[in-house]
């Protein structure tokens, strides 16, 4: 498949260089407005093409790698089981089928091997999250009945994970910029952090006292693990025809709702019992000259208030309203400074450097919103709790909604996110002044 997204880039740069030469040509000062109106006419167009065939090459590429990364990721106990494959894929393959059975029949309709590969979740101890998800999403107070005898959950297999992962990167956001690592129990991470920034080496005379040195400043940053669900409804007559794929529509329903959830925590969350958002983390460097609209000065001014050391692995984060403004954009030399991505896996860049899309970051509407983010983003520690005794877990509602002929699914799972700051800021942003007029 990768030659197909080989093609893919080559036709991408042919648009490119057709919208970098109106972009040149936009900037002459013989073009009429006419002309230029024209030409921004055209650009916007052909971003539309730009914009498909990127969507198109990043599902051929993130399929590609997440498929040569299963066999590198940990896999769960329910792997040694001898009923399953020892094969990744064919691994893969049954715990896919013991789920579409799960969602279709609950617990109680799997087969000896699938109850083999998907171990039950603890309902008596989800109990209180359940009705609290129900009273918040319907409005309505807790059932006197049993929950053990209208609802069943399995506890979601690593490899399972990996499959909801697919349609969480898709999203796309944080998880496709942060550095995201699994842990098997949910107790608090501690990193250290130390910053020796201010002392460097001095020079040494024979029969001098050496000066005194100022102690490096040691911190930690502390991960938790905060519980979040993702909800769906499915109708019975839909899970009775099997000529449709439940597991897929049920798995990517699930996941893209909770990818939507944790992006906005891990971009603005405030800390307080949830993750510390990235935006809430960073320091500003100052504020855009021209109000909500940004300019080159903004851009240099951004780029260089980050550390060398942190730009070699550096991006832009910013909402999509952004980069429409900046791929209007030229330098002082008149070159446009979005480029595409040309060769395989090489990344569409803002003054050379790769950006990503985030919706949660704050369009360039309003005064004093942070809505241009630079620096090393892999600073930003996201954390997932996958273990066998902790990890995430599937919920079906056999009755709850059984008037409606509908059965609800919850999906649990346990996260958090800060960004590993020393005090020497890996990432920046730049932030909106007042509106022009």
């Amino acid at each position: 498949m990768l030659h197909k997204s080989k093609e893919m880039r080559a036709k991408r740069a042919e648009i490119a260089t057709l919208i970098n030469a109106n972009l040149a040509e936009i900037q002459k000062e013989e073009t009429t407005e006419a002309r230029r109106q024209e030409l921004l006419t055209a650009n916007d167009k052909a971003f539309v093409d730009v914009d498909a065939f990127k969507r198109s090459i990043d599902q051929i590429e993130l399929a590609a790698d997440l498929e040569s990364e299963l066999d590198s990721r940990g896999t769960s106990p329910g792997s040694r089981n001898p009923r399953m494959s020892k094969d990744p894929a064919e691994r893969v393959a049954q715990i896919v089928a013991a789920i579409e059975t799960f969602y279709r029949l609950g617990y109680e309709g799997l087969s000896d091997e699938g109850r083999s590969i998907l171990r039950p979740a603890d309902l008596k101890g989800m109990t209180q999250a359940v009705d609290s998800a129900m009273r918040d999403m319907r409005g309505m107070v807790r059932e006197a009945r049993d929950l053990a005898t209208t609802t069943s959950g399995v506890v979601i297999p690593t490899e399972y994970w990996n499959e909801l992962e697919k349609s969480m990167l898709a999203f796309g956001g944080m998880r496709t910029a942060a550095k995201v690592i699994r842990t098997g129990g949910g107790g608090t991470l501690t990193f250290p952090t130390v910053n020796d920034t201010s002392n460097s080496a001095t020079l040494v005379t024979e029969a001098t006292q050496t000066t005194t040195s100022v102690d490096p400043t040691f911190a930690s940053m502390s991960l938790g693990a905060y519980t979040y669900r993702s909800f769906s409804l499915v109708s019975r007559e839909f899970m009775q025809d099997w000529q449709f794929d439940v597991a897929s529509y049920i798995n990517e329903a699930l996941a893209t709702r909770l990818a939507r959830g944790l992006n906005t925590a891990f971009t603005t969350g405030d800390g307080s019992s949830k993750p510390n958002g990235v935006v809430t983390a960073t320091t500003s460097s100052g504020t855009m000259g021209s109000g909500t609209a940004v300019t080159i000065t903004d851009l240099t001014e951004l780029l260089h208030s980050v550390d060398p050391d942190y730009r070699a692995r550096a991006r832009w984060m910013f909402h999509d309203t952004m980069l429409r403004n900046l791929r209007r954009m030229a330098d002082t030399t008149g070159q446009p400074i979005w480029q595409p991505g040309i060769s395989g896996g090489s990344p569409d860049t803002i003054y050379s450097y790769p950006y990503t899309i985030n919706q949660a970051v704050a369009a360039p509407t309003s005064a004093g919103s942070k809505v241009l983010l630079f620096g090393d983003f892999q600073k930003y520690i996201i954390r997932d709790v996958t273990g066998a005794e902790a990890g995430p877990v599937i919920l079906r509602l056999n009755e709850r909604y059984a008037d409606y002929g509908q059965v609800g699914f919850f999906l649990f799972s346990r996260h958090d996110g800060d960004l590993l700051d020393a005090g020497t800021d890996p990432i920046r942003c730049m932030t909106t002044g007042s509106p022009q007029s």
